[in-house]
This record gives structure tokens, C-alpha cells and sequence, in this order.
């Protein structure tokens, strides 16, 4: 059972990393948006292949998924994250709004995971 809540804490994550919602990893990996909705609930009993889905859509090797500490390269965290603020200008002022609330939400999730973090 732990190694199902490290899936589902591991794919929130990771999905929060790359900014992708449900949906777009769902369409991006083939994996239907209720199985998904599972895994990130810490049930299921995903199939070696929706792992390999899941890892590629998440840019990440297979064991990351399943690691108690799943650990980023430093540029695996800010590169989508300023792809995302590129075009930051161009955007109305209710998708800026969002956008900082998002930036907000990741700052305070990495910062969550660096306190949990022994090493």
C-alpha cells in the first residue's frame, strides 16, 4: 500500500512541476482521466504500462515514480516553469492573476518538500 501513496504523491508532483492538469496528462499519456484520478487518490492497481506512460508523460524514469524521494534536476523544475512565464505579458489580467497564484502554489510546494527532505 505505501508504494501506492508514493505513486500518487509522486504523479501530484511531478504534474505540478511540468504545470500540467489531469486532463493534459491524461491526453498526453493515453491513460483514461479516471484511472488517473485513482492513482492520484493512492488507489488502483496500475499495469507496468500505464507506469511507463505515466514516467514518459512526467519526464522522469520509471523508479522515480515509486522513489520515497523523488528527486529533480534543478532544470527539470524551472524550465517549464519559465517556458510558462515566456509569453507572461501577453496575457489578461485575470490569466496573469492565475498565473502568479500557480507560481505561488509551486514555490510553497517546493519548499514543502525541501523541509521533508533529511538529505
Amino acid at each position: 500500500m505505501k508504494y501506492l501513496h508514493r505513486l500518487a504523491r509522486n504523479i501530484k508532483s511531478l504534474r505540478a512541476v511540468h504545470a500540467l492538469t489531469q486532463e493534459d496528462l491524461s491526453l498526453n499519456t493515453e491513460i483514461s482521466l479516471s484511472v488517473l484520478r485513482e492513482l492520484e487518490h493512492g488507489r488502483g492497481n496500475p499495469t507496468l504500462s500505464t507506469l511507463e506512460r505515466l514516467a514518459d508523460g512526467l519526464d522522469v524514469d520509471l523508479s522515480s515514480l515509486l522513489a520515497e524521494n523523488c528527486k529533480l534536476h534543478i532544470m527539470d523544475i524551472y524550465l517549464p516553469l519559465f517556458k510558462q512565464l515566456n509569453g507572461f505579458q501577453t496575457l489578461s489580467p485575470e490569466e496573469q492573476a492565475a498565473a502568479i497564484k500557480c507560481f505561488s502554489e509551486f514555490i510553497q510546494l517546493v519548499f514543502k518538500a525541501q523541509q521533508h527532505d533529511p538529505g
